[in-house]
């Protein structure tokens, strides 16, 4: 019990110490611009060593960022990097930016390591995928693909639900596919096209496990708005 007491106290005065160092901050910006490109702290006893909150910034284009720099909410959307240095390695929480709002990836580090689950957006945003860290294994994606509205199908004010039965194998392959409801001949080729990229998504990112072997039908809906 004393020891366990002793290891508690000097983990806490370990941490205070270290939340307490003293530091020094640093910025840059871009060229011929004032919008700031990354802020960050270092310590005054190593100004080598990052120590405090790291940003980094996409550039705002044109004059875009004298109507928005007094906005905080405004300049946070164009950030490209933000976390935690703890002694030179990233901690806690840290996110990233493929372009601005929309995101690369986000999960925590400890102590450098990459831990628990992080996501990490693919194939264009289609795909978040999800890796957990801690038990070294590939979670179900979350998979959001657009439906294109076939420009033929639209001009003609052509709508409905199209119905594709397909046979979805334990390696997440489809085969036998065949198309039980018909909108058009462009609608139905964009519903297969659907079809084919999730599993093929699946199949790339999805977990080690597979995908269950069964029959099952996919669904499709043209709506003019």
């Amino acid at each position: 019990m004393l020891l366990r007491f002793f290891t508690i106290t000097l983990f806490v005065l370990s941490h205070f110490c270290m939340a307490a160092q003293e530091t020094t901050h640093y910025s840059q910006v871009f060229t011929r611009s004032n919008q700031v490109c990354y802020s960050y702290y270092v310590l005054k006893s190593n100004k080598n060593v990052k120590h405090g909150e790291y940003v980094s910034y996409f550039r705002v284009p044109g004059n875009h960022y004298r109507s928005i720099r007094n906005n905080p909410d405004s300049v946070a959307h164009y950030i490209w990097q933000r976390g935690v240095y703890v002694n030179g390695k990233k901690h806690g929480e840290w996110v990233e930016y493929r372009s601005p709002g929309v995101l690369q990836s986000t999960g925590a580090y400890d102590k450098g390591k990459k831990t628990g689950l992080w996501l990490q957006s693919r194939e264009n945003g289609e795909v978040l995928e999800k890796y957990d860290y801690t038990t070294r294994q590939r979670q179900t994606p979350d998979i959001r693909i657009p439906v294109h509205y076939p420009p033929k199908a639209r001009k003609a004010g052509i709508q409905g639900t199209v119905k594709i039965e397909y046979r979805l194998q334990a390696d997440c392959s489809v085969t036998e596919t065949r198309v039980i409801q018909s909108v058009s001949a462009d609608c139905d080729r964009e519903a297969m096209k659907n079809l084919l990229k999730l599993y093929g998504y699946l199949k790339k990112y999805g977990p080690a496990n597979g995908c269950e072997a069964k029959m099952d039908t996919f669904v499709v809906k043209f709506n003019l708005e």
